[in-house]
């Protein structure tokens, strides 16, 4: 395979993650249910663990720190939150979708260019 075909294969990938990883923290917020925000710490640790995912995707290093600390957070609470708590992991959460779009439209902006 070649280099460019399996550049653009890895960028379709990691576009296709980081959207999950969007969709899991958004539904986390609809639903308040933590199964959706254990979901995307799975695909960022994932992400994390995969060098050439997590190279193609600038920002990533501030992403994984985010959600690790909101991660041990919630475990060293056992995953129950006052509601003050809650509010302050809501806001990180939605800076961490905003981080993840920024994420998603860089890599997006990359796999178009293959295009032309």
């Amino acid at each position: 395979m070649s280099k460019v075909i399996e550049e653009r294969k890895i960028l379709r990938e990691v576009f296709t993650l980081t959207r999950m990883i969007i969709f899991n923290l958004r539904a986390f917020l609809d639903t308040e249910d933590y199964k959706y925000f254990r979901r995307a710490y799975r695909l960022v640790e994932y992400s994390a663990s995969k060098p050439r995912y997590s190279d193609n995707m600038h920002g990533f290093r501030d992403l994984f720190n985010n959600m690790k600390k909101m991660h041990e957070m919630l475990e060293s609470r056992n995953w129950r939150l006052t509601e003050e708590e809650y509010s302050k992991l809501s806001e990180q959460v939605t800076y961490t979708i905003v981080r993840a779009n920024l994420i998603a439209t860089g890599v997006n902006f990359r796999l178009k260019r293959f295009k032309a």
